[in-house]
């Protein structure tokens, strides 16, 4: 996050504060959906199963596709940073060799089964905490902080900002999965508010104080500003300092690998026929998961220089059609609201339409502008 801040400015602290009711509200449509189709005697709703209610089977099978096509940007994302904090750590070894190292590693840990899993889940996110608390510590020995903030950066980048921001909190597509295992609404919901408030803090505090400490010379990925000073240039960091911050990465980006990819999976189980829960583990986990990570491997290899377009363009155009449009659009055909909660549902899906319009025309400029 503190990235986020260095490219907007304190500006950014709105931005996740809209991201965060955006997709608080859009979530609770989303939730109220999937209940109605429950009730309607749909025993385990999910994306494809809404999306045929509101316009029939081919947009069924369209979301169907959308929905784990996000989780495999997610995947990506997770699988670049992992090489490339290996690189750092193993620099005679090439990007295919610790790609594939990876994505093995994933397919081994896809026997595990989700009940199971969710106690690594929750040690990927104390590595991440860990990781922040380590940068900052660092920070502690360099002979300056940068202490430039300014309230806007680049205001033409806001756009970005939002969308970013809407890439790291908006994991709407994981929302029928949660919806299903509490088996009830407000369980969910209140699962989702305390899992978003949590998401709010954490980016907040560290995007504030990161972006207080490093000013524009934040990183993308924050463990890159170790070994550096304000300015960018060298200064020494202790050799233990670094192989924990690359230890704690690498166990965040490695543990989250399966839970993004169990979506993919199960797509994958429906063309073929199979009728596996990939949630169960063991050897046919692993087997509908090592297509998924080959394909994996294969794009995160090929796109490792360019995540942040990626990431960007994925927060504008999937995001904003899993996160917001979908769920705006599906409360009001099957829901059917009325008074202030029709026309802010209406609000929030023009809201992501404008967004998933507006950034890639952005980049379209930019990219025109410098050719």
């Amino acid at each position: 996050m503190p990235f986020l801040f260095a490219q907007s400015g304190l500006v950014s602290l709105f931005v996740l504060l809209l991201a965060f009711m955006l997709c608080s509200f859009t979530g609770r449509l989303l939730v109220n959906v999937l209940q109605e189709l429950k009730d309607a005697g749909v025993p385990r709703p999910g994306y494809g199963d809404v999306a045929t209610m509101v316009s029939g089977p081919r947009f069924g099978m369209f979301m169907q596709l959308v929905a784990p096509l996000e989780c495999f940007v997610y995947a990506l994302g997770n699988c670049s940073v992992m090489c490339k904090t290996l690189a750092v750590a193993f620099p005679s070894l090439g990007a295919e060799s610790l790609v594939s190292a990876s994505c093995a590693l994933a397919v081994i840990q896809c026997a595990i089964p989700d009940k199971a899993y969710a106690y690594l889940a929750l040690f990927s996110t104390l590595s991440l905490i860990g990781v922040l608390l380590v940068v900052f510590a660092y920070s502690t020995s360099l002979p300056e902080w940068s202490e430039k903030i300014e309230l806007v950066v680049h205001d033409g980048l806001l756009p970005n900002s939002f969308s970013l921001a809407l890439f790291c909190i908006g994991a709407h597509c994981c929302f029928p999965m949660l919806f299903n295992a509490m088996g009830s609404k407000e369980a969910c919901i209140q699962a989702l508010q305390l899992g978003m408030l949590w998401w709010l803090a954490i980016a907040a505090v560290s995007g504030l104080a990161g972006y207080y400490i490093f000013g524009p010379a934040a990183q993308a990925i924050i463990i890159d500003n170790v070994g550096l000073d304000v300015q960018l240039r060298p200064y020494p960091a202790q050799v233990a300092v670094k192989a924990l911050l690359q230890l704690l990465m690498l166990l965040h980006c490695q543990l989250k690998m399966v839970p993004v990819s169990r979506p993919i999976a199960e797509l994958w189980n429906q063309v073929l026929g199979w009728t596996v829960d990939v949630g169960q583990g063991g050897v046919m986990s692993m087997l509908s998961g090592l297509p998924v990570f080959l394909l994996i491997g294969a794009a995160a290899y090929g796109l490792m220089d360019l995540m942040s377009v990626v990431d960007s363009l994925c927060g504008s155009i999937l995001m904003s059609l899993n996160a917001i449009i979908f769920p705006s659009l599906a409360f009001v055909v099957i829901c059917r609201p009325l008074g202030a909660m029709l026309w802010l549902s209406l609000s929030a899906g023009f809201l992501g339409i404008a967004l998933a319009v507006f950034v890639p025309w952005q980049y379209l400029a930019h990219y025109t502008s410098s050719v």
